[in-house]
């Protein structure tokens, strides 16, 4: 990892005297303070024109022309980097990724190891499911058929694979690159209590990546020329002379301040390994996305809604359930892609908005639902009695659903200590989601 440090600053990069790589208690290496760092202290910053992105690499060009970007752009880039081996200005950020925890993801376990995790969050939001997998691959051989063998063969495994390190280290940077590595930032694993921040300007030139730059004007004036030249075909020398201009311009651009850094966030005491965060992400996006689980994550929640249904069925409460799913874009969040996916509790026992108006529903009175449904007005009940018994029993319901013989959460958490691989993650995932249930049911 000497060699990888040296390449960052060698590119124009930093690399703070104040940290360390040492093999970490999460497996492979991570990153730790030599020192106390001070909050707000620059610890790593790498220009953007040396960063890996569908803009930066070889192919650039291939994968513009094609609009083959995002990560299925990135992907590609990376495939077609390394087959260069250490011809790529990037071989040694490759090679630094032999030596890092490999992303374990549940969506490549055995299908035996996948049944650990039937019919739970992870299952609904198909991180068992490698349908994706193959459907990107049939995607990236199509690219690849009009690339003219620029890009060397790749089995499915091996693209399996390019997708998993991609996606698991991939930074969002700015308008212009999108999904990116940032050699060096990715070493920083994972926490919901995070210790340093991912920071980079997102607001760049969409033609260039520049701060600052005349593209914009650039293009305006290319557009008026093509116009003029579209109504007088004696200019057309003179405009083929300007669209080669701004070509020049296409370019990625730099400046001081055109970078990417990690920034403390935190007071960080000497000898801690330093924690960054991949975002607000409950464990089902953590197994799936990135092969690991955080025991009670503060992220963490827990779906209830085939309990609701089951409650509405046996309850004769089906025209409310209809009417709550006829009208919940109107009663919820626009962003909310379905009413599944909002019927939760989270690690502290709370219930989300969208499913209390759910049971502010189903508790309240015939007469008062029946004027809801002529357009009237859902108001808060003064007694909370009815809608907290209905509570209680989805969530007993979704308690007893784990086939388990009724295991507690500290009962998995211990098991899960002396359990091993994917076992391990499992036991860890179902032991939080039945934290989630415990604190909800006790804080009734």
């Amino acid at each position: 990892m000497i060699n990888f440090i040296e390449w960052i600053q060698d590119n124009k990069g930093f690399f703070s005297d104040s940290l360390e790589l040492r093999t970490s208690p999460l497996g492979g290496i991570g990153v730790f303070a030599t020192e106390d760092i001070p909050e707000d202290t620059v610890l790593y910053r790498l220009p953007k024109e040396e960063i890996l992105s569908p803009r930066t690499c070889g192919i650039s060009n291939l994968l513009a022309e094609y609009d083959y970007l995002g990560m299925e752009g990135l992907v590609m880039a990376y495939l077609f980097e390394k087959s260069l081996g250490n011809q790529s200005p990037w071989g040694v950020f490759f090679s630094s990724l032999d030596s890092t925890r490999r992303p374990d993801v549940s969506t490549l376990w055995s299908d035996e190891d996948k049944m650990l995790l039937k019919n739970t969050d992870v299952d609904t939001i198909g991180g068992l499911d490698e349908g994706e997998i193959s459907s990107l691959y049939q995607e990236a051989l199509e690219f690849v058929s009009h690339c003219d063998d620029m890009i060397p063969p790749f089995s499915y495994q091996e693209y399996a694979d390019a997708l998993i390190i991609v996606s698991s280290r991939a930074f969002l940077v700015d308008e212009f690159h999108g999904l990116s590595l940032v050699p060096g930032a990715c070493l920083f694993n994972h926490s919901d209590k995070e210790d340093v921040h991912f920071e980079s300007d997102f607001d760049v030139c969409a033609l260039c990546g520049g701060l600052f730059c005349d593209c914009r004007e650039s293009k305006a004036m290319e557009l008026e020329q093509e116009h003029v030249s579209n109504s007088n075909n004696d200019q057309e020398s003179e405009n083929e002379s300007e669209t080669g201009s701004e070509n020049e311009n296409s370019s990625v651009q730099s400046g001081a301040d055109n970078v990417c850094e990690i920034r403390s966030v935190r007071y960080i005491q000497a000898g801690n390994e330093i924690m960054n965060t991949y975002g607000d992400e409950p464990n089902s996006v953590l197994v799936s996305r990135y092969g690991f689980v955080i025991w009670a994550n503060q992220n963490e929640s827990i779906n209830v809604s085939q309990q609701v249904l089951q409650y509405c069925r046996a309850n004769d409460l089906k025209l409310r359930f209809k009417w709550w799913k006829q009208n919940f874009g109107k009663l919820c969040e626009p962003e909310a892609d379905s009413w599944q996916s909002v019927v939760e509790v989270n690690i502290h026992g709370e219930v989300t908005e969208p499913f209390q108006l759910l049971l502010t529903i189903l508790a309240m009175p015939l007469k008062a639902f029946v004027l809801l449904s002529k357009g009237g007005r859902l108001k808060e009940p003064n007694d909370h009695t009815r809608r907290e018994a209905i509570l209680r029993e989805i969530l007993q319901a979704r308690f007893m659903a784990f086939t388990d013989g009724g295991m507690s959460s500290e009962e998995y958490h211990r098991i899960a200590n002396a359990a091993t691989g994917h076992k391990k993650l499992a036991l860890l995932y179902l032991g939080t989601s039945k934290l989630c249930l415990e604190k909800a049911i006790g804080a009734l």
